[in-house]
């Protein structure tokens, strides 16, 4: 279960960096953005890999069920 606390790490991070970006976009119009910064391209990025890490979650997930699944049958 460790792969899965360092991906919740991950997503919270993803996530956090998500409502940056947000945030960022919504004061754009009131302040300059770094130079070669791209908010739409970055949010892009972070919720593709939001979404990939939740369906890696829900793998691990899975298989960890089925592999409770056989000890229970097991026992």
């Amino acid at each position: 279960m460790e792969d899965c606390a360092i991906m919740m790490s991950v997503e919270a991070q993803q996530k956090a960096e998500v409502a940056d970006l947000l945030a960022r976009a919504e004061a754009a119009d009131q302040a300059d953005v770094p130079d070669g910064m791209s908010i739409p391209e970055e949010l892009a990025r972070r919720e593709e890999r939001l979404a990939k890490l939740a369906d890696a979650r829900a793998k691990i997930e899975a298989r960890g069920r089925e592999c409770f699944e056989r000890e229970q049958a097991e026992h």
